[in-house]
């Protein structure tokens, strides 16, 4: 659920998106060691209303979204495989008002890995048959190799991603990696897997 509220800044109306959920899940993993993934999210806003689409992308505003990773193989997430430990996706802001010059935004992850706090998300399941040591991050489709995107947590302010002028027309293209967070102990290992960001808007 998405809490928007008002404030004044330099005499120009700003709407602060406080709580936009997305979620990976995964599926216990078997003997294939695949990682099958679910990446749900939950949006709702009111100086634009921000949708979420792409391939595996089913849903809507009013329902919430549900994108779809089946089958990803650990050693993919190992070895980095491009097009396989990742999926992409895109938000888009429709039905903004007339007078919006910016869109910035912020990523905050439900739990950091201990690794890589500033830039991977972490499992947040605990226990037996859960996965360790792999993480997820975000960052803009258009770079390359792990360029993520900084998270926003505690005192850390995180990166601001502005909103180019064709991204606030045409969307953001965004991509979703899983990661191996650390070699210790063999590296990544297979198991259940849950981890989630919360996007944060502002609009100007």
């Amino acid at each position: 659920m998405m809490e928007i509220r008002e404030t004044m800044v330099n005499m120009k109306k700003m709407l602060v998106a406080t709580a936009v959920p997305l979620t990976v899940l995964t599926s216990p993993l078997g003997l294939a060691q695949d990682v099958e993934v679910t990446f749900t999210a939950d949006i709702k806003a009111a100086t634009c209303q921000i949708t979420l689409s792409g391939d595996n992308v089913s849903g809507s505003t009013t329902s919430g979204y549900t994108m779809m990773m089946p089958e990803v193989p650990l050693r993919y997430i190992k070895q980095k495989t491009a097009n396989q430990a990742q999926a992409h996706f895109k938000l888009k802001a429709e039905y903004c008002t007339a007078d919006l010059s910016k869109i910035s935004m912020t990523i905050t992850p439900g739990r950091v890995s201990t690794y890589s706090p500033l830039y991977l998300a972490s499992n947040e399941l605990t226990g037996a048959g859960t996965a360790k040591w792999v993480g997820m991050g975000f960052k803009r489709k258009s770079t390359s190799g792990d360029s993520f995107i900084k998270l926003k947590q505690g005192t850390e302010a995180g990166d601001s991603v502005v909103w180019s002028s064709g991204e606030k027309s045409s969307g953001l293209d965004m991509t979703l990696v899983l990661r191996e967070t650390s070699t210790d102990y063999g590296g990544g290992q297979t198991g259940s897997f849950k981890a989630s960001a919360t996007f944060g808007f502002t609009y100007e």
